[in-house]
């Protein structure tokens, strides 16, 4: 009986001393690591770590702060394509120039930049002709010939060669709009027009042609 009664004292006061250490929030095993708090109240934290950008408590009174990174930009690239010149674009083919192989040449570069392409027959002493070499230079035809490359040939010095391709005609200035291959196509302006041309009589003769080069 002696011992089973000191037995329940020791019982007794065993869980005296535990109901103790839970009041006062002493750690129940010596080797127990501190709780960490993050805010005002405890999160759980599997890594031993806090969310970045928090501050870091630990019962024995110590802190610090972690600091968030700020993230850095991302530049992007753009890569934008040049607008097309709407200016007109007149070429003079060489005198020694191959005309289809010219031609083949010009329509494909002129094709690549969104430009149509009319054929100019014409001569050095055609005064219509130096009127029209003028007023593409003076920016007086930009309306009607936007977005137009014009290749020059003369009568006099391809005459053979463009009569051989299609680009016959009984007057000068003479145009046409070229095929893929450098052959004329049906499309051709042939009129006589004074020697007094201006530039407005010019554009009256292009804008149908114009109309066709485009499509």
């Amino acid at each position: 009986m002696t011992g089973l009664v000191r037995t329940l004292a020791r019982l007794a006061c065993a869980c005296a001393c535990c109901a103790a250490c839970a009041r006062d929030g002493a750690p129940t095993t010596a080797n127990a690591s501190s709780p960490v708090v993050s805010g005002s109240t405890p999160t759980p934290n599997m890594t031993g770590r806090s969310p970045e950008g928090t501050e870091e408590r630990h019962v024995d009174g110590s802190a610090r702060t972690l600091v968030t990174p700020t993230p850095t930009p991302t530049s992007t690239t753009t890569t934008t394509t040049p607008a097309v010149d709407p200016r007109p674009v007149r070429i003079e083919a060489p005198a020694d120039a191959e005309v289809a192989t010219f031609l083949r040449a010009a329509t494909a570069r002129a094709k690549r930049e969104g430009r149509a392409v009319i054929v100019e027959v014409g001569a050095s002493w055609c005064p219509p002709c130096r009127t029209l070499k003028a007023a593409v230079a003076n920016g007086e035809l930009d309306d009607v010939l936007a977005g137009v490359t014009l290749v020059a040939f003369d009568a006099d010095v391809h005459g053979e060669r463009l009569d051989s391709l299609g680009y016959t005609s009984k007057f000068i200035p003479a145009f046409s709009v070229p095929r893929g291959d450098g052959r004329a196509s049906e499309w051709k302006v042939d009129v006589k027009l004074p020697k007094t041309a201006s530039s407005r009589d010019l554009a009256r003769v292009l804008a149908p042609l114009v109309e066709a080069a485009r499509k």
